[in-house]
């Protein structure tokens, strides 16, 4: 399995915001509507991936999640020579 790596292209940071799709067990009313939680998360059903919007928790930079890989060894990053 590969280890990818990621950080942001302009300030260098290492932690993001990014979106999940987490489901919970709510309590309901008798019309069905929403009450509270009651929990967190019961599962993830969509992890954030690099076609999602990342954005930098250090200076607010966003893009698409691909844009704040790192290039590993034998890789080009953008603006690289070929």
């Amino acid at each position: 399995m590969e280890n990818i790596k990621y950080r942001c292209p302009v300030c260098g940071a290492e932690c993001f915001e990014v979106t999940a799709h987490v489901t919970q067990d709510w309590k309901i009313d008798c019309n069905g509507s929403y009450m509270e939680s009651m929990d967190e998360c019961v599962e993830v059903t969509h992890y954030p991936d690099e076609d999602d919007i990342w954005s930098c928790a250090n200076c607010e930079f966003y893009a698409a999640g691909s844009m704040f890989r790192v290039p590993t060894d034998g890789q080009k990053g953008e603006g690289d020579a070929t």
